[in-house]
């Protein structure tokens, strides 16, 4: 028995001994593809997610549309509490200016209810138009970027939070775009009054901002689609291979999808709470002083 067991632990020594040990080069190898992998499937991910909030917009649910309807039902007491009230400043005020602003206001008021009261069927009308033309420009979705390599790696790594923000971007657009349907009609209320009218400014036009940068981004996609798929050799660029080409002109269009729609929030922003101060301006006279300095 003692020696049945000695032979099998001899077999068993042996064969471990002529066995060969694991590659080092190659389980580091195998982790290496195995994060590329990961890296892959993160970007085509958020690519994937990019194209389906870009190309399409959301539905209004019966939930929204029930809530929209009591919306109405609020701002119609307002309406009738300025009428009565601006009635009687024309009927009791003896001053020319008075009545004539309380007639300005009742002609407010009344294309105000019109437009509240359309107010859902326009903001279809809007949404729908949106899409209408943002389809247009996307013949096609973002372009590929292939597969990470050593060599791109800094690059792929930097596009993936430039596409985690981006897509953020698109998320908050998609919320404020269903809850727009709620937030139109009082914007139209708010923007004929000239209390509130700042207000009801800058409501509409961030929502017109969030409708309509469909078509901006869509814009930019489509150009992004064109130039990655134009060889580096015909740009002049015949140092670069063709996937760093792609991959910077990816990152480019990105920086653009950005940039753009922050500069044009600003702009609202300042247009309607501050109208004196123009956002372009500014940047136009920083870089005219950044110029005259540097000569």
């Amino acid at each position: 028995m003692r020696w049945g067991s000695f032979i099998v632990l001899l077999i068993l020594l042996s064969s471990v001994s002529y066995a060969a040990w694991p590659d080092p080069n190659a389980i580091a190898d195998a982790l290496v593809e195995t994060f590329f992998s990961i890296l892959k499937y993160a970007l085509s991910l958020f690519i994937s997610l990019a194209n389906s909030f870009v190309a399409y917009n959301p539905v209004i649910v019966e939930a929204l549309l029930a809530i929209h309807s009591k919306v109405i039902g609020l701002l119609v007491p307002l309406y009738l509490i300025i009428l009565t009230w601006n009635g009687i400043q024309i009927m009791a005020s003896t001053a020319v200016s008075t009545q004539a602003n309380a007639r300005i206001t009742i002609q407010n008021s009344v294309i105000s209810m019109i437009l509240v009261a359309s107010s859902l069927q326009i903001y279809n009308l809007l949404l729908n138009l949106s899409q209408l033309i943002s389809s247009y420009f996307i013949s096609a979705p973002f372009p590929e970027v292939g597969y990470p390599s050593i060599t791109t790696l800094a690059l792929f790594l930097f596009i993936v939070p430039l596409l985690v923000l981006f897509n953020a971007f698109l998320i908050i657009r998609f919320f404020f775009i269903s809850l727009g349907v709620l937030l139109f009609p009082i914007g139209i209320f708010l923007y004929f009054f000239p209390p509130t009218k700042p207000y009801g400014r800058m409501l509409i036009s961030t929502i017109f901002f969030f409708l309509f940068i469909q078509v901006i981004l869509s814009l930019i996609l489509s150009i992004m689609g064109i130039l990655a798929a134009t060889p580096p050799q015909s740009v002049g660029l015949s140092a670069i291979d063709e996937q760093t080409y792609k991959l910077c002109m990816f990152i480019g269009g990105l920086l653009l999808l950005l940039f753009i729609p922050t500069m044009l929030i600003l702009q609202i922003l300042l247009i309607a709470l501050y109208p004196e101060i123009k956002l372009l301006g500014l940047l136009g006279r920083a870089g005219a002083s950044v110029k005259n300095t540097e000569q």
